[in-house]
């Protein structure tokens, strides 16, 4: 055999072997140059690393993106209007607070208002996950420097029985107790008649507000949406309650959670 036929053999040997030790390290993966230091993490090491350092953190980070679709709006389908408020989520009997929430009260999604990530920074939360959550509006000033104080807001995840004689879905209610009476508020948005020129050419849509009001006494669940079905529970106080409500000012549909736990409270002491 001449020298350059040898030459060459050994060359072809090489090459093979190299082609061969390629394809069996497939599956393998590849290190990653940072910082000028190798890295290599196989699946499992990844796996491990997020349950030591953010699972017990985030645990409640299980749900899809929340894509906005709200910024070209005479009136917001969120919660009090505002994307991102200071709050705290309760999971499986753990709170985590300090964290930035919104509620999306037309499709009753609860976000979490993050910037852990760099495109994907509004996060649904899992309903089956979080059991409650409290929002916090800040105190705000208003005309001749007269404020409004901080509020907060619980809301709770109700599961209604299968037995229920409500036709409510299950979802996220305002809460408030006054005695043996559970107090629930869902509060919707509700999308408009959007078929106008503005709508049309601007996608400028709105939506109207409302909301449905529940009381649980005991086990039971009662409509209150409207003030005859709430006094009509207390027929045999219904001049004290008649007063009572009439003394607020407004409309029976536009009480507050506090106006009608002050209702409640008076309910109790008669």
């Amino acid at each position: 055999m001449s020298f350059k036929i040898f030459i060459l053999f050994v060359g072809f040997s090489i090459i093979t072997l190299f082609c061969a030790s390629q394809n069996n390290n497939v599956e393998k993966i590849k290190p990653v140059e940072q910082d000028n230091r190798m890295y290599s993490v196989d699946m499992k090491s990844a796996r491990n690393l997020y349950d030591d350092k953010f699972y017990e953190k985030h645990i409640f980070l299980n749900g899809k993106e929340y894509k906005p679709y709200h910024f070209r709006l005479n009136t917001s389908p969120l919660f009090d209007a505002s994307f991102g408020m200071e709050g705290t989520i309760f999971v499986n009997g753990e709170s985590y607070s300090d964290i930035m929430l919104a509620y999306d009260i037309h499709k009753d999604q609860l976000i979490y208002v993050t910037s852990l990530f760099r495109n994907h920074n509004y996060i649904c939360m899992n309903r089956a996950l979080v059991d409650s959550f409290i929002i916090v509006k800040k105190e705000t000033t208003m005309l001749n420097d007269y404020k409004l104080p901080q509020k907060h807001y619980h809301f709770k995840r109700i599961d209604f029985p299968t037995n229920c004689n409500m036709e409510m879905q299950d979802g996220y209610f305002e809460t408030a107790t006054s005695g043996n009476m559970l107090l629930l508020i869902h509060h919707e948005a509700i999308l408009a008649n959007n078929e106008g020129a503005e709508a049309v050419i601007n996608g400028i849509f709105k939506y109207n507000y409302s909301q449905k009001k529940i009381l649980k006494i005991n086990e039971s669940y009662y409509d209150i949406t409207s003030k005859r079905k709430f006094v009509g529970l207390f027929k045999d106080k219904r001049k004290t309650i008649n007063k009572k409500l009439n003394s607020f000012g407004v409309r029976y549909d536009l009480l507050n959670k506090e106006q009608l736990v002050e209702t409640l409270q008076l309910i109790n002491s008669i």
